[in-house]
């Protein structure tokens, strides 16, 4: 009776939860009218790109995909913008749940039971919540990178190797960070996935050479310009960047930026080389010790992106689910992990509460510092060298 109890007050969470993003689904549909959002800007680049132009030049450079992703929304254009919104809202929904489904069976969600099994499900789907219902809200594209990434992950350790590299070149195209995922295909030698994602990454990005060659070529031209070029030479240091690149700057405001850049790159390869190194390291290790890994690598991606905004941060959802999975399991029975998975998710919820906790969790660069927690806690539990680790 108590565990009938438990399931229904959290399928009453899950309803009320839905009827929140629906209506706040409709308050941003309300600001395409009249307000630059960032579904409108995408909306805008697609329909230059579509006609010949170059997206980027047509919303004052404030897109800074890779082509592809205008590419992929001219199939929207063709509705009115609110329509398209809304759809683009639905599909959304739909590639969360997926996400959440997926890192349900990746982590092998049966195996708990009764009210246990209930508490990892309601942190599986609350735990991130705070980042990919600002998503969500704000029509950009984490949520479904987000997706991507896990479905790629899940596919390769069932050997859908085809699948996973079409999903792993599919998120690389809207967004370049998620390629850092093909060094743990690499280490873990799966290469018929690293061949899948490479040659579809190849059709998405060139294939468009074929009837469009100018517009594609100008296109990809501007967004080395703007998207690459740019945010590389630029300080980034908004409080709301919270990547290691916002951080140095904000810490270093009056330093000179190639020194700072060298700073920023020697902590980028510490981090790629840890993760490289333990997937290496754990290539005939358990499932679940491979999954764990393999959720550092979104981690890694929101450390050394130039720019790494709040909505960005969907990307924790694997990660967190990863480590409140090995909690739960009691796989690391010490105080330490607990303390640090509470003050992580204070963090990544703090910045939802008020104004003032949304300040201080951005000007100190809170999101970075449980970020790094985040992925320290995972290296030491994955580690093969950590004799505690059962």
């Amino acid at each position: 009776m108590k565990n009938t109890n438990m399931q229904k007050i959290l399928l009453a969470a899950f309803v009320l939860f839905f009827i929140y993003l629906l209506s706040n689904q409709f308050s941003e549909m309300n600001k395409l009218q009249s307000e630059t959002t960032d579904f409108g800007t995408i909306f805008d680049a697609a329909i230059a790109l579509n006609n010949g132009g170059d997206p980027y030049q047509a919303t004052g450079n404030a897109y800074f995909y890779p082509p592809v992703l205008a590419m992929l929304f001219g199939a929207l254009i063709f509705l009115p913008i609110a329509g398209a919104s809304l759809l683009f809202f639905c599909l959304k929904i739909l590639f969360v749940v997926v996400a959440l489904k997926m890192c349900f069976q990746l982590l092998d969600g049966n195996r708990f039971t009764n009210n246990r099994k209930t508490l990892f499900i309601f942190g599986l789907v609350f735990v991130a919540a705070r980042f990919w219902e600002s998503d969500l809200q704000y029509g950009n594209t984490n949520s479904l990178i987000m997706a991507l990434v896990i479905m790629a992950i899940a596919w390769d350790s069932k050997g859908r190797w085809l699948f996973s590299g079409i999903a792993l070149a599919l998120a690389t195209s809207i967004k370049i960070l998620p390629v850092l995922l093909v060094i743990h295909f690499v280490f873990h030698r799966r290469w018929k996935t690293v061949a899948a994602f490479s040659i579809a990454l190849l059709i998405l990005n060139l294939l468009p050479f074929i009837w469009s060659y100018d517009s594609w070529l100008n296109a990809w031209q501007s967004y080395l310009d703007a998207g690459v070029v740019t945010k590389l030479n630029a300080r980034l240091s908004q409080p709301d960047n919270q990547s290691l690149w916002g951080m140095i700057n904000r810490s270093f405001p009056a330093s000179d930026l190639s020194n700072l850049r060298f700073i920023w790159l020697s902590c980028a390869a510490l981090f790629l080389g840890s993760a490289g190194w333990l997937s290496y390291k754990t290539r005939t290790s358990s499932s679940i010790v491979t999954i764990a890994v393999a959720s550092m690598y979104p981690l890694l991606g929101l450390l050394i992106s130039p720019g790494s905004w709040v909505v960005h941060y969907t990307a924790v959802l694997l990660p967190m689910a990863v480590l409140w999975s090995i909690l739960l399991s009691k796989d690391w029975q010490e105080w330490v992990p607990w303390t640090l998975f509470g003050v992580i998710n204070i963090i990544f919820t703090a910045s939802g509460w008020f104004r003032f906790t949304v300040n201080a969790a951005i000007n100190y660069s809170l999101f970075v510092i449980a970020v790094i927690i985040l992925f320290s806690c995972i290296f030491w539990w994955a580690n093969p060298l950590n004799s505690k680790r059962s």
